[in-house]
């Protein structure tokens, strides 16, 4: 009986150790799902911030093309505004 007591400790400690293994490893199982659900929010809010930037973008296009387009009009305009001038003077 002496013999099997001598080693009680050691086999405490293992139960002790795979027990507390078992909560280490559910603990890094929330730990993982957790991290997953992050990555899948993360994913998810690049992809809306990407469609945000493909928008801004194709306005900032429109803008510069339609500025040119305004740039050309005025030009257009001061040509026939000096024909004008000419042809009552």
């Amino acid at each position: 009986m002496d013999e099997i007591l001598k080693y009680w400790p050691f086999v405490l400690a293992t139960v002790a150790a795979v027990l507390a293994w078992g909560d280490i490893k559910g603990e890094l199982k929330v730990q993982k799902n957790s991290l997953e659900n992050l990555q899948r929010e993360f994913k998810a809010d690049m992809a809306r911030l990407e469609a945000k930037q493909d928008k801004y973008n194709h306005l900032q296009e429109r803008t510069t093309r339609t500025e040119e387009s305004l740039k050309s009009a005025h030009k257009r305009l001061n040509e026939v505004e000096e024909r004008v001038h000419e042809y009552h003077h």
